[in-house]
C-alpha cells in the first residue's frame, strides 16, 4: 500500500530546506510532500531531534546554513541511498529500512570499538545516532514493511 495525501494523491520522501529565524538554512530535511496540493509534513521521526536543534540554535541565531543529514542519521541515510524524490511505496520503505539495518549492525560495531578504547564522548554520540534509528519503528510504513 502506497502512503497517500489527504487529497488522495500519493506523497514522496524528499528532502528539502528549512529557514529557521530568517537567518538559519537547514538543508536535507527528510519531509513528505504531495506534488498536487503541496502538502508536506516532516517525517515524524525526525520532528523531536529538529526541535531540539533549533531550541538549541536559541531566539537570535547567527546566519548559517548546514545539512541536516550532518546531525541526523535517517536524513544521512535518505540522502546516500538516493530515496528522496520517490513516492514511499512499501518497497521504498523496504529498501530504506534495509539502508536503516545496515547502519544500525555498522554503528553497532563501532559502539564496542568506542567502548573498548574507553571514549566516552564517541560512545555518547552513537548512542545518540542509535536512538535516532530506533523511532523508525513509530512510523507505520516504514514499521510494516520491514
Amino acid at each position: 500500500m502506497q502512503e497517500y495525501c489527504q487529497c488522495g494523491h500519493t506523497i514522496q520522501l524528499e528532502l528539502r530546506t528549512v529557514i529557521f529565524a530568517g537567518k538559519v538554512s537547514i538543508t536535507q530535511v527528510p519531509v513528505m510532500s504531495c506534488e498536487e496540493c503541496s502538502y508536506y509534513e516532516l517525517l515524524p521521526c525526525v520532528k523531536e531531534e529538529l526541535k531540539q536543534y533549533l531550541a538549541e540554535l536559541g531566539s537570535e541565531p547567527e546566519t548559517i546554513r548546514i545539512s541536516f543529514a550532518d546531525r541526523n542519521e535517517l536524513s544521512s541515510l535518505i540522502l546516500t541511498s538516493k530515496l528522496y524524490g520517490v513516492q514511499l511505496t512499501p518497497s521504498t520503505a523496504r529498501q530504506l529500512m534495509k539502508a536503516v539495518n545496515e547502519r544500525i549492525n555498522t554503528l553497532l560495531d563501532v559502539y564496542r570499538y568506542a567502548q573498548s578504547s574507553g571514549d566516552q564522548d564517541w560512545t555518547q554520540d552513537i548512542e545518540r545516532r542509535l536512538s535516532q534509528l530506533s523511532t523508525l519503528s513509530s512510523y507505520p510504513i516504514l514499521s510494516a514493511s520491514s
